[in-house]
């Protein structure tokens, strides 16, 4: 009776393994998507404020373009949030399940988490992002930044042209 309620119990851990696994792809999809939706989107509105192109009228253009580069910065952060959460689980999972029960699954190397890195704050926070640059989550959400500071930095420039003129 306990053999079968182990080898349940492991049906039903392999099965959570394969979900949360598949749900982080999804998350990561969805990132990857939404960047794309986003990319597409400046392209087009480069493209029509290149055609006619007045930076003492196109604040409305760039405040857009901000706000909609803070809902990327924002929406990336959450999905690496859960991607990750979902990868904590999965390797939860396979620290519990034994080396013959998860041979075949396809699992190579999963990323280190360090319960430590999630409850930084602050300056610790930043440059921990710093050192781990590298990380798909951290690239995405330093393009981000980097756009919200270009589309700030015309939108301030736009300001200014209409006080000098």
């Amino acid at each position: 009776m306990v053999a079968k309620d182990e080898s349940s119990k492991n049906c039903i851990m392999l099965e959570l393994l394969k979900e949360n696994w598949a749900h982080g792809r999804h998350v990561e999809t969805e990132r990857l998507d939404f960047t794309s939706i986003y990319v597409a989107i400046v392209g087009g509105t480069l493209a029509f404020i290149g055609s006619d192109f007045n930076i003492q009228t196109m604040w409305p253009i760039f405040s857009f373009l901000l706000i909609f580069s803070f809902l990327g910065f924002q929406l990336s952060k959450k999905w690496g949030n859960v991607f990750d959460a979902h990868m904590k689980k999965v390797q939860d999972i396979l620290l519990e399940l034994k080396d013959d029960e998860i041979k075949g699954i396809g699992f190579v190397e999963l990323p280190s988490f360090n319960k430590e890195d999630s409850n930084l704050k602050g300056w610790k926070k930043f440059f921990n992002v710093i050192k781990n640059w590298r990380r798909t989550k951290n690239l995405f959400n330093i393009f981000y930044i980097i756009m919200m500071i270009v589309w700030f930095t015309l939108l301030i420039l736009s300001f200014v042209k209409n006080l000098i003129y």
